[in-house]
């Protein structure tokens, strides 16, 4: 039996209609400053592809149900500046927010884990020869142990953790704001209520509590939020 065009397009379309689908949105921030940024090429790994340049801050994906990555570049004079890749499950149909944070492409970290650099390399051009002037080997000595010693500083010191001077921060907020500063200044809501020990309401209250008077920034991420002490206030 053969169908008429008609009842084939009607068939099509309640296919289509009956189909899952879902919308994945999120903003895109900066790491250090926490804004938002713009020029950012966000792509996700459905298929076909789905790419976008963010023009607003905001990115914006309508996706099936199904497991993707989802993979932002900012690139400078043709360069890439910062990057970020997170995995996203989508179940049904709805809205999901996962906001991105792009972060430094290269990181100091990954230069010093690299398979394909070792530690004789680096050395290997400052060994001595007959042709080199010792004075000059031991400037470059000199200035490769000074970076050594600025890296490890870095990575190693203790930040300085502030203190609430403001008395009218209700003492537990002041103990989850402790607990913030000791994790470096930001941690995630999950973190916070395990060292709490409260319930998952009662945290998001406080820290809703907290945003309301300036003090910390909640982000969200994936399924859960990210929370970042604003700089400036004590």
């Amino acid at each position: 039996m053969r169908l008429k065009p008609a009842v084939t397009i009607l068939l099509i379309l309640a296919l289509v209609s009956g189909a899952e689908a879902a919308v994945i949105t999120g903003n895109v921030y900066e790491w250090s400053t926490l804004k938002p940024i713009n020029d950012v090429i966000v792509e996700i790994n459905t298929v076909p592809a789905q790419s976008i340049v963010v023009k607003s801050g905001t990115y914006t994906f309508n996706t099936p149900p199904g497991t993707y990555t989802i993979e932002a570049k900012y690139y400078r004079s043709n360069l890439l500046e910062y990057h970020t890749t997170e995995e996203v499950t989508i179940t049904g149909d709805g809205e999901f927010t996962l906001d991105l944070i792009m972060f430094p492409a290269l990181e100091v970290e990954e230069f010093f884990e690299s398979d394909d650099l070792s530690v004789d390399e680096l050395f290997q051009e400052t060994q001595p020869t007959d042709n080199t002037n010792p004075l000059i080997l031991l400037g470059a000595a000199a200035a490769f142990l000074v970076v050594l010693i600025v890296i490890y500083f870095r990575f190693t010191s203790e930040k300085t953790i502030s203190t609430v001077a403001d008395e009218t921060i209700p003492e537990d907020l002041l103990k989850l704001l402790t607990l913030l500063d000791k994790s470096g200044g930001r941690t995630t809501q999950k973190e916070l209520r395990k060292a709490l020990d409260l319930s998952e309401a009662k945290v998001s209250l406080m820290i809703t509590d907290l945003e309301s008077r300036g003090v910390v920034k909640k982000i969200k991420k994936g399924r859960g939020n990210i929370v970042i002490r604003k700089e400036g206030r004590e």
